[in-house]
């Protein structure tokens, strides 16, 4: 009985976690439709909806390149989980510099995009703390900052510019091109991932049927039950014997079996 309140607990637990992950409609094709994930303003909503499930180990990388990474998991939108995959490439690509992802897109229910940026640009520069964060604050034009941002102008162009390309691969039209590019082998995952799901869901199914009669059975197999049919029997025979029916003719055997009907009725 234990085992039993044990699985329908996680049953509930799992379909519903399931049911959050299905509110995100996306049509994979034709080259996968994506939508925008903004992590200030959505990954709390996200959590929210339960969507933060999958196994690490079961994260593949489908492309890289030295700016970018494609990751695979085959649990719907375990965001998380594949975040924290690009974080790890990204992270690997310098021993010197620190390298960070901090801009995805989905490009389905089980596959996301991510590219990688350096983190504190600065630091790759010889320069004072104070010269640093001078760079850092640059655009909000302190004033004790105009001397030391004039004179480190040729390292504010180079910031500028590694910004610039970094963010080419945070453009529409470059993502468009490698999804397109690898869009036969995101689908094929896809569309695995989809028929595990699918077989997940008709297992929780024919769980929750085999759940259901088991609680009948319980039912009708109760101690409690069994003397509330008895009680039944006697009240019915007991109706009988007054309608003048003697017990074991037919008339009396008919006159149970209308009981027994007319109960059901009711």
């Amino acid at each position: 009985m234990k085992q039993l309140l044990l699985l329908i607990v996680f049953t509930m637990t799992f379909v519903s976690s399931i049911k959050a992950a299905d509110d995100f409609d996306i049509n994979l094709d034709p080259l996968l439709f994506t939508f925008d994930y903004s992590k200030k303003t959505s990954k709390e909503e996200l959590r929210k909806l339960g969507v933060y499930f999958g196994n690490t180990l079961e994260n593949k990388i489908i492309a890289k390149d030295d700016m970018y990474v494609i990751i695979h998991n085959p649990t719907k939108l375990s965001l998380t989980v594949m975040e924290q995959e690009a974080k790890n490439y990204c992270n690997k690509l310098s021993t010197k510099y620190n390298y960070a992802s901090y801009f995805m897109r989905v490009l389905g229910k089980y596959t996301a995009y991510f590219s990688c940026e350096m983190a504190n640009k600065v630091d790759q520069y010889d320069l004072p703390d104070e010269e640093k964060q001078c760079i850092i604050d640059r655009f909000y034009e302190r004033s004790n900052c105009e001397q030391f941002n004039k004179k480190n102008t040729a390292i504010i162009d180079e910031i500028e510019l590694q910004n610039t390309n970094e963010g080419k691969y945070k453009k529409l039209d470059f993502i468009h091109l490698i999804k397109t590019k690898y869009h036969d082998q995101i689908v094929i995952l896809e569309n695995y991932a989809d028929q595990k799901y699918n077989e997940q869901q008709n297992q929780l199914e024919i769980q929750n049927k085999i759940r259901k009669i088991k609680q009948k059975i319980d039912i009708l197999s109760s101690p409690f039950n069994t003397e509330l049919n008895q009680l039944k029997v006697e009240k019915n025979k007991e109706i009988c014997k007054n309608y003048t029916f003697v017990e074991g003719s037919k008339e009396f055997s008919q006159c149970l079996l209308q009981l027994i009907k007319n109960e059901k009725l009711e």
